[in-house]
């Protein structure tokens, strides 16, 4: 199967895209790229309790984990994004943030 794109221009700005090959596509998981350029990795995971969410990773630096404050879920508390935008959005504010845009 080929790379799936979506253009995210509309939810986070000229420029941003999320990227998926067949191996991300078994693994949950999107690149989020800017420019065509790597800036960090969305993966579909779940907590301890079995609460699905999405990780959100900064390609930049193998350092820690964005997370959302804590968060109810059906099972119990969690900090993970609910949604795949929330998580890609939380990526384009951090990279803002440490001034790589």
């Amino acid at each position: 199967m080929s790379e799936r794109v979506v253009y995210m221009t509309e939810a986070l700005g000229e420029g941003w895209t999320l990227t998926q090959d067949a191996i991300d596509r078994e693994r949950g998981r999107w690149t989020v790229c800017h420019d065509g350029n790597m800036v960090g990795l969305i993966t579909r995971t779940s907590a301890d309790r079995g609460v699905r969410g999405w990780e959100a990773r900064l390609y930049h630096c193998a350092g820690p984990v964005i997370q959302p404050g804590w968060s109810r879920g059906n099972r119990g508390w969690v900090r993970l994004w609910r949604t795949r935008l929330a998580a890609a959005e939380s990526l384009v504010v951090e990279f803002r943030r440490v001034g790589m845009v």
